[in-house]
């Protein structure tokens, strides 16, 4: 069905019978949900929360509107929340921004949630999952000045710092290292295609997520995330759906330094090369396969581990994960209503939904 063809009949409708127009297109919203698996190297090693107000993060979200608007939301996680065998559990309250002062009525909100699970393996393994879900939504007016592109970006992150209570870190130290998997849920998803009118360049819907780690307790995540020399990014997976639908992913891996020494296995547990475009490519495919028609229908489970083990001594780390969903629309000009009625609401930027 397009896009525009029922609002632009209902709209007509309404108009001819003394009523008011719909102020907005139909929605777009992407979804993307993802598991980051942290195990420890160490057998012996065990979570054990030192400082409940150590590990912070934040959700921020920009509209690109008219006018701009940006929310931002900080909070502190409570790891000792989550019981070795117990199903996840909910860190932090979902976290929702929304906009509604666009002067041509566009809208559009972010919502983020957290939660924590933690395992302990068979084999005496302590592990976690940390859980984060980010959706966008947007919901272009129309803007009788011309075609007008808009966005909604969400971008959040929470570090996790591992040392002493000295040093102020979360959780106890382990000179072993961890193991950081990426899964992708379920329910991860892109936005319709829609076709962008012929003056305005069309877009792409971008998920990303990278894993990070720093030496020091950085439980502040500006500082985390700011020009630290010494971080590490561990991975990075970066996923575009341009406006026909098509997909592709992105990955980016990192070496080792004299701070961190990191290894890499693929989903069997075999060691891969990240400059070898081959094995590389494979992992890229099986990302990429997950998608049907722009869902994620089935969970994704450990396509990748990289590990990393300290080196040189270093007593504190902290690992981080930062997450993007940006979702781009268009504002147009609202149809007359001949147009509505006689054309059943399809006008200059048609678009499929």
């Amino acid at each position: 069905m397009k896009r525009y063809m029922l609002a632009g009949l209902a709209a007509g409708a309404a108009l001819l019978v003394g009523g008011t127009a719909s102020p907005a297109q139909a929605e777009r919203q992407a979804r993307l949900d993802i598991v980051g698996g942290i195990a420890s190297k160490d057998l012996d090693w065990r979570w054990n929360t030192q400082q409940l107000d150590g590990p912070q993060g934040f959700v921020r979200t920009w509209f690109k509107f008219h006018p701009n608007d940006y929310d931002r939301t900080n909070f502190v996680k409570d790891p000792a929340a989550a019981v070795p065998g117990e199903p996840a559990v909910p860190i932090i309250d979902p976290i929702v921004h929304e906009n509604d002062l666009e002067v041509h009525q566009s809208t559009g909100s972010s919502t983020y949630h957290l939660s924590l699970q933690h395992r302990r393996r068979a084999n005496g393994v302590d592990s976690f999952d940390v859980r984060a879900k980010a959706v966008a939504k947007v919901n272009a007016g129309f803007n009788n000045t011309g075609n007008s592109p808009i966005r909604v970006k969400v971008n959040a992150t929470d570090p996790w710092s591992f040392g002493s209570v000295e040093q102020g870190a979360a959780l106890p130290r382990n000179d072993a290292g961890f193991d950081c998997s990426f899964s992708m849920s379920a329910g991860t998803a892109f936005p319709a295609p829609i076709e962008y009118p012929p003056d305005v360049e069309p877009e792409s819907t971008l998920m990303e997520y990278v894993m990070r780690v720093a030496p020091g307790v950085v439980n502040d995540p500006d500082a985390f995330w700011g020009d630290h020399l010494s971080a590490v990014n561990l991975f990075r997976v970066s996923i575009t759906a341009d406006a026909a639908g098509s997909i592709a992913v992105d990955l980016a891996f990192g070496q080792s330094t004299d701070q961190f020494g990191l290894d890499f296995l693929d989903s069997a547990g075999n060691p891969f090369d990240p400059s070898d475009p081959v094995g590389v490519g494979l992992i890229r495919q099986q990302i990429l396969g997950a998608f049907v028609e722009g869902e994620v229908l089935t969970d994704l489970s450990n396509a990748f581990t990289v590990g990393f083990v300290p080196l040189g001594g270093l007593d504190s780390y902290t690992i981080g994960k930062m997450m993007d969903v940006d979702v781009p629309d268009v504002e147009v000009p609202a149809p007359s209503i001949a147009s509505m009625m006689l054309l059943g609401g399809v006008w200059a930027s048609r678009r499929w939904r």
